[in-house]
């Protein structure tokens, strides 16, 4: 699957986030509704679920932290327990300690890298009904 696709996978699985930024506000370009861009890091607005695709096209799970860590700890709701290694491993367990997913990489960012891998392969073998 592409990024593209993985991102929408996790969208789907987090609820719709939306945060594209437009001249300091977060904007949605479907429906044009408008947020101050002065919000906190952790205070990300949903949008309506009509608007999904707008925030596929600027979704930044693969490429950013700030995208990632929040389904990372959407996920410790579910109890699983992720651990980033600085190995470039990733491994997401249940609460049992059974083994979900594992992912590595040897990219530039490979921390991100292989938690963004591991994170998608949970959502598609845990969640596939999405």
């Amino acid at each position: 699957m592409s990024n593209l696709e993985n991102n929408k996978l996790i969208a789907e699985f987090m609820g719709q986030w939306n945060v594209h930024d437009t001249n300091g506000y977060w904007e949605c370009s479907n429906c044009g509704e408008q947020w101050s861009a002065m919000m906190g890091e952790n205070e990300l607005p949903q949008i309506h679920s009509e608007c999904l695709p707008d925030l596929i096209l600027h979704a930044k799970y693969h490429t950013s932290w700030k995208w990632l860590m929040p389904v990372v700890e959407e996920m410790h709701t579910f109890g699983c327990e992720v651990v980033i290694s600085s190995n470039g491993v990733t491994t997401i367990y249940a609460p049992s300690g059974e083994v979900l997913a594992e992912e590595s990489s040897e990219e530039d960012d490979h921390m991100h890298d292989a938690t963004y891998k591991a994170v998608v392969t949970y959502i598609k073998e845990h969640f596939n009904k999405i």
